[in-house]
């Protein structure tokens, strides 16, 4: 629910008027509208006010590798970046799996957003082997395929998306494979079991919700999906 001062932000900060504007949108149609006008600034924006959300997603992400998660297939590592705007993201989790793992994993990572001129921005970190213009709550540029890993950074909150994209997004994860996304925690609490209702009914298990570090003076719940490998794709 809003704060009955929304200039302030739907938890009580906000770094520009355009953050605002996003955390208030109606439709799918405004929200375009504010990231054609953001892209340009978008990163510098954030970078100055020590966006944390992209690094706690690539921290649990790393976790998961390590234990062994999502990389019992055959080829390189599909990974989904989910609402992937700039790529800072898609980006930081290059950059930390070859800190991690380096020469010995080969990942192929698709980042999907709303946005073309956010996606534009995204092709310029060249991170990503493709990009695509789409909504989570369909995910139609990517139906039929599936992901080992799927990342999700600043997509569920306020404006954006809710727990009816779960089972879209989710919908594109193989048996085995896990995701990892940042949930607003002004959505998060008091929805919990719309959350869970979405994760189980897709199949899927909740691990984790970890309440990490997020924008400014805002924390987000991370969650851990998985999707049990006794499924059938």
């Amino acid at each position: 629910m809003r704060r009955a001062d929304d200039s302030k932000g739907i938890d009580g900060w906000i770094s520009s008027s355009l953050h605002a504007a996003s955390e208030q949108a109606t439709s799918p149609f405004e929200i375009r509208a504010i990231y054609a006008r953001w892209a340009s600034s978008y990163d510098e924006e954030m970078l100055a006010n020590n966006l944390q959300s992209y690094k706690s997603v690539t921290r649990m992400a790393l976790e998961l590798l390590a234990e062994g998660g999502s990389l019992e297939q055959d080829g390189p590592m599909r990974v989904l970046d989910a609402g992937c705007g700039t790529g800072l993201l898609g980006q930081h989790f290059c950059a930390e799996l070859r800190a991690y793992a380096p020469g010995s994993l080969h990942v192929h990572v698709a980042g999907l957003d709303l946005s073309p001129e956010m996606l534009k921005v995204a092709g310029e970190k060249g991170c990503y082997a493709e990009l695509r213009e789409g909504n989570l709550n369909d995910m139609q540029p990517f139906a039929g395929q599936a992901f080992d890993l799927i990342l999700s950074a600043g997509v569920f909150l306020a404006g954006h998306c809710g727990a009816e994209a779960l089972g879209p997004m989710l919908s594109c994860l193989r048996a085995g494979g896990h995701a990892v996304f940042t949930v607003r925690s002004s959505l998060f609490q008091g929805k919990e079991e719309r959350f869970l209702t979405a994760i189980t009914g897709s199949g899927c298990e909740l691990r984790s919700a970890s309440v990490m570090p997020y924008y400014g003076e805002i924390e987000a719940h991370v969650l851990v999906v998985k999707k049990p490998p006794t499924l059938v794709e």
